[in-house]
């Protein structure tokens, strides 16, 4: 074999290396997220354009995770996210839930509105406006068009340990892959994002009557599509 033609084969291991390498990443940084997610007394965080992780109803999750393995370079993250979803869901259910407040676009509550599985929309929203029901939870929508001091980007999760300490994750080059941040001074900045974030968005029952709203539209949806 002459240097020339092995040359392909070089460059397809490399690549290969290359790509297990980024799957082993994904997966640790993952395992990172929901190991301190379990041991957290408290979490705080944003779905960016997207429902947030911690929140997504069964369907819907994997709705998302058929839609992200269709992408060669998302596929090793969403599979890391669909594996470790039901020790994620358990803290959200558990008899004593760890306390939880998070954000959720309404362009989110918009794509579910338009979602062409109507069923698993509805599903979801349910899911959603339940939790505004649950005393250790709050989930507040955050209006579309409202002016912020930033631009809304990435998804992030704050996780407070039993000490006090605020570790912050946040999206990184794909729409499941949570890298924890080591910046110190990018750190507190998702954090105070954070902070100015609640001081603009619906109120609990407010954001409980928008998806309400978005439930009924679901609905409406549903019955002009004939699905069951």
């Amino acid at each position: 074999m002459t240097a020339a033609s092995g040359a392909p084969v070089q460059r397809r291991k490399a690549d290969t290396a290359t790509t297990m390498e980024s799957v082993d990443r994904v997966r640790a940084e993952a395992r990172m997220l929901c190991e301190a997610e379990e041991q957290a007394v408290s979490i705080r965080g944003f779905g960016g354009f997207e429902v947030p992780h911690l929140v997504r109803a069964d369907a819907y999750a994997r709705r998302r995770w058929v839609w992200a393995a269709q992408h060669k370079l998302w596929r090793p993250a969403a599979d890391a996210v669909v594996e470790l979803l039901p020790r994620r869901q358990a803290l959200v259910n558990r008899c004593r839930p760890v306390r939880m407040s998070l954000v959720v676009s309404e362009g989110a509550i918009i794509a579910l509105e338009n979602e062409t599985a109507p069923d698993t929309a509805v599903a979801q929203l349910r899911y959603l406006r339940d939790l505004t029901r649950e005393p250790a939870h709050c989930v507040r929508i955050l209006h579309y068009g409202t002016r912020v001091p930033w631009a809304p980007g990435p998804a992030f999760t704050i996780v407070t340990d039993p000490a006090g300490h605020d570790s912050v994750f946040c999206e990184s080059l794909t729409p499941n892959d949570f890298t924890r941040v080591r910046d110190e001074r990018r750190r507190r900045e998702v954090i105070r994002h954070f902070t100015a974030m609640n001081e603009v968005c619906f109120d609990q029952a407010r954001s409980r009557d928008r998806i309400d709203s978005a439930i009924q539209y679901c609905q409406k949806q549903r019955r002009c599509t004939g699905s069951r």
